[in-house]
């Protein structure tokens, strides 16, 4: 089983944890562009700030793809093994 955690960077003092089950489909604007914009224009209608497409580097998607998490610039994001340990770190560089 996998787990997002993310952690909001310096003075916005947010920590989460999602349970996103036993797989999951990362999409990077950097490198998959073009499914990237197939899932900004199918899934993610609504940014919730004007500045919102400039901060999004990619998308979380889980639960076999019913699910879909963005992801946020200024935010450390890592997978996490049920565990605890760290799979692998999505903070965009």
């Amino acid at each position: 089983m996998f787990i997002l955690r993310q952690i909001r960077k310096a003075g916005q003092g947010s920590e989460s944890n999602q349970i996103i089950g036993d797989g999951y489909h990362l999409i990077l604007k950097e490198s998959h562009l073009e499914e990237f914009e197939r899932a900004l224009n199918a899934h993610y209608k609504d940014c919730p700030s004007p500045d919102c497409e400039d901060n999004l580097y990619g998308f979380l998607l889980f639960n076999e793809g019913s699910d879909i998490y963005p992801l946020y610039k200024g935010t450390y994001n890592y997978i996490m093994t049920s565990e605890g340990k760290t799979f692998t770190n999505i903070t965009f560089r």
